[in-house]
């Protein structure tokens, strides 16, 4: 790894090309996500306009609670979530302890 970042130093056309690439990775990635995320939010339209059309008396309770919902869900996905970097961050911690032992 250090013979890499060196490399990297001594030739910085290399650092350039190495930093471009990232960036076009980046930058893809990220329109990927986006696109998805706009498609999402279409799609939503699209159900909350059809249920709205189809019961307007009944469409903001209904709104509510799915909005409700969602946030429940996605509080519990939160915490899961934050439970996995939990447990990585220990895993990691216990492949240091090791490795250093062996030094």
């Amino acid at each position: 790894m250090e013979n890499m970042l060196r490399y990297l130093v001594d030739n910085p056309l290399m650092a350039l090309l190495v930093i471009l690439s990232a960036g076009i990775v980046f930058f893809f990635l990220l329109k990927k996500i986006l696109k998805y995320a706009l498609i999402s939010l279409a799609v939503f339209m699209v159900l909350a306009g059809y249920s709205y059309y189809k019961a307007p008396e009944e469409f903001p309770e209904r709104f509510k609670s799915n909005l409700s919902e969602i946030r429940d869900r996605s509080g519990d996905v939160v915490e899961k979530g934050r439970d996995i970097a939990e447990t990585v961050d220990k895993m990691v911690e216990k492949g240091r302890d090791l490795f250093s032992d062996r030094e």
